[in-house]
């Protein structure tokens, strides 16, 4: 596999390290909530041991959560640093890359023929962009999803694509930059403007790189929909959740918001977690953190366990409900759409496996065939990947 390298001053390579070494006083306070830095020390001997080695490996074993960035009295940016270290140390090794390999292949099929899709009805504007996680596990809901926004919405187009985070989290600087703006051009190129998003992960990455883009979450957008008028809520003993807020959205408050509002329009009672909202911590299945120190990521997902005090779990990251799910009962909030999956609470286990592919590729032929077959065929442009097109190949 050939990697092409960037060329970075000397002032570039070790610009964020010596910052964060000159700026954190080693304080303690981003210490003692994350196991990573409890094991490695505080940024700043971090990056003082890093500028020394010449080596960034340790930055594999962050979970790139930010909550580091959340408390620091300095509002220094210590995320940033261990991204960029990451990205170092793949252009100094590429050879690491190969213990990533499934999530380079995520990505890569995600972005092929055989699962992209972009299935866009006549002057359609918005789409539904739910990610890979979302129609991987649980691809009847997310068709589900889809109809009921496309009664709310004209013209509401669904794609089936991925936003490529995984390269940015490795350090694969280059493919991750080639592959968004491959995204940003298809986007374009078909009209889009403004996109709905289930994935937090691909929430941040169009507010952050695609900034021209109108984004909201289909939270926000279903609202109070979620709540069927005809179920029987008990006032007097509702059912007690807790939530797990995935840590990609620690900052928008707005999609918090609206998350909750979701789970009481179902009954629910909320008992928040000691970590939540922009003190969240990460479910352990952040940052890839699983291909390098397993350890330090079942770590996090035992304090979340711990947290959650026994309660179920909602979320609304499908990466997270599969993490979760199997040390605790974990239900992702769309699931809510769904009354007898929720009856006592009983989560919907997400599908696992090479039939997370199949599932996405028979939700892809669902969708062209539904804009194919439609009442007035003269209304539905259809756009489909060329047949010998295979993007994010590394």
């Amino acid at each position: 596999m050939e990697h092409s390298h960037q060329i970075r001053s000397e002032a570039a390579v070790a610009g964020p390290m010596l910052q964060i070494a000159d700026a954190c006083n080693s304080c303690g306070l981003c210490m003692r909530p994350c196991a990573f830095l409890t094991r490695h020390g505080s940024p700043a001997r971090i990056a003082r041991a890093a500028l020394e080695r010449g080596d960034y490996t340790d930055a594999f074993e962050c979970s790139l959560c930010g909550l580091c960035d959340t408390l620091c009295p300095y509002n220094l940016q210590v995320k940033n640093m261990f991204l960029h270290m990451r990205r170092l140390e793949v252009e100094r090794n590429p050879a690491l890359l190969k213990r990533f390999k499934g999530l380079r292949s995520y990505v890569s099929l995600g972005r092929s023929r055989w699962l992209q899709s972009y299935a866009l009805p006549q002057g359609c504007t918005r789409v539904f962009f739910p990610g890979c996680a979302l129609p991987g596990t649980r691809a009847d809901l997310t068709w589900k999803v889809y109809t009921q926004l496309a009664r709310q919405i004209p013209a509401l187009g669904l794609v089936l694509d991925c936003c490529a985070k995984p390269y940015n989290d490795i350090g694969m600087e280059t493919e991750f930059a080639d592959n968004i703006t491959d995204l940003s051009n298809e986007l374009e190129k078909n009209g889009i403007t403004r996109v709905i998003t289930a994935c937090p992960n691909c929430y941040e990455v169009f507010k952050r790189y695609l900034p021209q883009i109108e984004l909201t979450s289909v939270y926000e957008v279903l609202g109070t929909d979620i709540c069927d008028e005809n179920i029987e809520h008990d006032a007097a003993a509702p059912l007690q959740v807790t939530v797990h807020d995935p840590c990609v959205n620690r900052t928008r408050g707005e999609v918090q918001s609206a998350v909750r509002n979701l789970v009481q329009a179902r009954g629910l009672a909320i008992t928040e977690m000691k970590n939540h909202a922009e003190t969240t911590i990460c479910c352990g299945e952040g940052g890839c953190v699983m291909a390098t120190a397993p350890d330090l990521a079942q770590s996090w997902r035992r304090q979340r366990v711990h947290q959650s005090d026994g309660l179920p779990v909602v979320t609304y990251c499908a990466g997270c409900v599969e993490y979760l799910s199997t040390a605790m009962p974990t239900l992702h909030v769309l699931d809510l759409l769904d009354r007898s999956a929720t009856s006592n609470f009983e989560p919907v286990q997400p599908t696992r496996g090479l039939k997370r592919y199949l599932d996405r590729f028979n939700l892809r032929r669902k969708a062209e065939k539904h804009m194919r077959t439609r009442t007035d065929a003269t209304e539905v442009g259809v756009n489909l990947p060329p047949a010998t097109k295979s993007k994010g190949s590394v």
